[in-house]
């Protein structure tokens, strides 16, 4: 019984568990230090400026709101002519009267 319950601690799938972090030490980590260009290794760090500036005005609730029923009502039209034209029939009376006659030999 005990060497059933160690067999099942050392599973296989516990051992690629363990091997996980080792197989990952080995991967090629880039240089990152390389893909700074020289220009702005030594540049200045960026001004400061108030984020008010940096900010661009979103338009107001109730306008943006009106724009986004207009836009959702338009969609619900167009949609709903669309159902309208696939709930038509495609074939009329006639020719369907004429395909369950059968072609004629």
């Amino acid at each position: 019984m005990p060497m059933s319950s160690a067999r099942n601690r050392f599973s296989p799938r516990f051992a690629c568990l363990l091997a996980l972090p080792f197989v990952a030490g080995c991967a090629n980590v880039p240089d990152l230090a390389s893909t700074v260009p020289a220009s702005l290794e030594d540049a200045d760090y960026p001004a400061l400026v108030p984020i008010e500036t940096l900010l661009v005005p979103l338009p107001a609730p109730r306008d943006q709101s009106d724009d986004i029923r207009a836009s959702l009502e338009s969609r619900r039209d167009s949609l709903r002519v669309r159902a309208d034209r696939l709930n038509t029939t495609v074939v009329d009376d006639e020719t369907r009267k004429r395909m369950q006659a059968g072609v004629p030999r």
